[in-house]
């Protein structure tokens, strides 16, 4: 029987590499899931959801190899302080239709959260913030992802909302894990709470509100998943 922890690991690698692949070649990972054509404003969607999957996996393979909360917060913000200074120099927010004072406002957020982890300032408060931005502003991605993206100044079509509400749980997904972790849960179980929102996800996209048929035809990489996250919360934990 494999336990916990090791389940936690093993799992969280694998969505970490996937987001590692996501984050740095869109492209060739919108045609690995079958989804194609990818416009400028997909690929930069499945760019923030790869950002999303590598910062939850640096969140969950740091606290479960034994680093304080803090500092594992800190390294979590990385990828999104990267990815908002690309916003900054490339006008990557701008071209998705995003307002000037968007990729400023996720730095001072992000940079914000990595000082007082890092520091020890003001937490556990810090990391309840942190997370709560994630899960409020988030929230509405999952639930309604076209007037999500609206919000911030953003539109597209089928798969764009489709990729929007995935999105959306993935940081639904990272606020359940440092929400768990600052409560004290388990990391391994923290970690199994954050793969049960994205196998909600799954569910969700696959047989309720079926957003996954407006992105790709082929289900299987979704099952594969599906298959990785029940599993991952099975040993976690159900066991």
């Amino acid at each position: 029987m494999v336990d916990a922890a090791t389940a936690a690991k093993v799992g969280t690698a694998l969505a970490g590499i996937n987001g590692l692949y996501c984050g740095l070649a869109p492209e060739p990972a919108a045609e690995a899931y079958g989804v194609k054509p990818a416009s400028f404003e997909l690929l930069e969607m499945i760019k923030s959801l790869g950002n999303s999957f590598v910062s939850s996996a640096l969140l969950s393979i740091l606290v479960l190899n034994g680093m304080g909360l803090g500092m594992a917060m800190a390294w979590s913000t990385l990828p999104w302080i990267l990815s908002s200074l690309d916003g900054i120099w490339n006008g990557t927010n701008k071209k998705m239709g995003m307002p000037d004072f968007a990729p400023y406002l996720f730095l001072s957020v992000c940079a914000a959260a990595a000082y007082c982890g890092a520091t020890d300032t003001s937490m556990p408060l810090a990391a309840k913030l942190f997370a709560g931005w994630n899960g409020f502003n988030d929230a509405l991605f999952a639930i309604a992802p076209a007037k999500g993206a609206e919000s911030w100044g953003m539109k597209g079509d089928a798969k764009f909302n489709a990729m929007m509400k995935n999105f959306g749980y993935s940081l639904l997904s990272f606020a359940a894990l440092l929400v768990s972790l600052v409560q004290g849960v388990d990391a391994p179980k923290a970690v199994g709470y954050s793969f049960a929102v994205m196998l909600v996800s799954l569910i969700d996209g696959l047989f309720v509100s079926k957003t996954f048929e407006d992105v790709s035809d082929d289900k299987m990489p979704a099952y594969i998943w599906m298959a990785i996250q029940a599993a991952v919360v099975g040993l976690t934990v159900v066991m």
